[in-house]
């Protein structure tokens, strides 16, 4: 049974941990077990999003409990729908949280992210108006 402790999987494994860290809005990350759910790793982003604490242990544990099992339910009925297919990328957005689970054949990997934040920063879009074609500038000025 492969191991976090496994140089490759750790090299891999950190680089990704540390990548996603560092996104706006990211109160956690976790790598599970596939097998049974054990936290193999936590991590928490340099830098607390909202001026307050990341999310503690014991929150991260339980949030790591209820979606591995989660994860194992949606992977029964991907594969119940078409036996060729896989489950490879689930995305759960609640009123609070985003949590955002990728799971590969070594571990699981949960991002746990204040999605709030990540809209507020995202520049308002002007409004343009559609240009016009040549039918409805005729039609705009009474021509059938």
């Amino acid at each position: 049974m492969a191991t976090i402790e496994d140089a490759p999987l750790v090299t891999v494994v950190e680089g990704i941990l540390n990548r996603v860290a560092n996104h706006r809005g990211v109160l956690g990350l976790m790598v599970i077990s596939p097998k049974d759910g054990s936290v193999w790793k936590t991590g928490t982003p340099n830098y607390p999003p909202n001026g307050g604490p990341p999310l503690d242990e014991a929150v991260m544990q339980q949030h790591a409990s209820k979606l591995h099992a989660f994860v194992g339910l949606t992977r029964s009925i991907v594969r119940t729908l078409d036996v060729e297919n896989e489950l490879d990328f689930l995305r759960i957005r609640s009123k609070k949280h985003e949590f955002i689970i990728s799971p590969a054949k070594e571990y699981v990997l949960i991002v746990i992210q204040d999605y709030h934040m990540k809209q507020e920063a995202a520049p308002p879009v002007a409004a343009k108006s559609p240009k016009k074609t040549s039918i409805q500038e005729g039609e705009a000025a009474g021509e059938s």
